[in-house]
């Protein structure tokens, strides 16, 4: 066992664990949303240099869901981290929360309903799967790029969805405001090798169905 790997245990014995993170989750007209889960998806130290990657503190394994009035609690966290937070429910956009101090932030979620109403070229459906074929919950994927029939580009992407984050079956959406003829695409979870940017094209005839972004554990 290395020196630091040593110090790290050493330190995660020690951390004051006194740290709670509350929070409720909502619909878009501010009704509670009973059964959502909610994941500590990955953290940071509140003061320093990280001594290890962001999904392997011992809170990162921790999963909960909300009570009949949408609220949650994680009791027990190590005061010396932030968080940031994973909220799933069916039929809603997953939500990746930006990094949050329990001792000073009670968390307020809002999920979107999922469109179903969007012409089908301007809205991609996709599915991620780990190396084994299961579905990857939790995984990020971000448009980087797009094209048009005047153009091709990446970079800022106005009027697209800056990411989406898969469901508990592997399941995400990216829409468009305007027609695109097709996305790039880049995957990234914790634990996972990056999925490289690729381009899947919106032709309008059908919606996309993307079972091919399997991406193995490093």
């Amino acid at each position: 066992m290395s020196a630091l790997m040593i110090i790290m245990l050493a330190v995660a014995a020690v951390a004051p664990r006194n740290a709670a993170l509350t929070g409720k989750v909502q619909d878009e007209n501010g009704s509670p949303i009973a059964g959502a889960i909610v994941d500590i998806y990955t953290a940071r130290p509140r003061v320093g240099a990280a001594l290890t990657c962001p999904s392997c503190y011992r809170d990162c394994a921790k999963s909960t869901t909300t009570d009949s009035e949408g609220r949650f609690s994680f009791n027990e966290l190590d005061s010396g981290l932030l968080f940031r937070v994973l909220v799933m429910a069916p039929g809603r956009r997953p939500q990746l929360t930006r990094l949050t101090d329990p001792q000073t932030t009670q968390l307020d979620v809002k999920l979107e309903p999922i469109p179903t109403n969007l012409p089908i070229d301007r809205i991609l459906n996709g599915r991620v799967l780990d190396d084994q074929g299961e579905p990857l919950a939790g995984a990020v994927v971000s448009p980087s790029g797009a094209k048009t029939s005047e153009k091709r580009w990446w970079g800022s992407l106005p009027g697209v969805d800056e990411a989406s984050v898969t469901d508990a079956e592997g399941r995400f959406v990216i829409t468009s405001q305007d027609a695109k003829l097709g996305l790039d695409l880049e995957v990234t979870s914790p634990g996972f090798a990056d999925f490289p940017s690729q381009l899947f094209d919106l032709d309008g005839r059908e919606p996309i169905r993307w079972d091919r972004a399997t991406i193995s554990k490093c």
